[in-house]
């Protein structure tokens, strides 16, 4: 299981500012994987301004979109649970 910790000025800015930049990177392999689903659905719907793709790990919302499933993957990504679990705790639902 990978372990990625966040530090404690990172965790003191997401307290004061609501967000916060983690300092890991994901590997190569998920940034391909991120850039392949993303072509895909700017493919599929040009008109969709890339800041804003909605529900895309839903089946069915976004039409013409069919690999939902790559997108959800995308949400357990070790790396970023375990960001997420640091800041909030264990106890979420993504």
């Amino acid at each position: 299981m990978t372990t990625t910790r966040l530090t404690a000025e990172a965790c003191e800015q997401y307290q004061r500012d609501g967000y916060v930049v983690p300092a890991f990177k994901l590997s190569d392999e998920w940034m391909e994987r991120l850039r392949t689903a993303l072509t895909h659905v700017e493919q599929a719907h040009p008109e969709v301004g890339l800041d804003f793709v909605p529900s895309p790990h839903v089946p069915g919302y976004v039409p013409e979109l069919t690999e939902y499933e790559e997108w959800l993957a995308f949400a357990g990504i070790p790396e970023v649970l375990d960001a997420v679990g640091q800041l909030i705790g264990p106890d979420f639902l993504m």
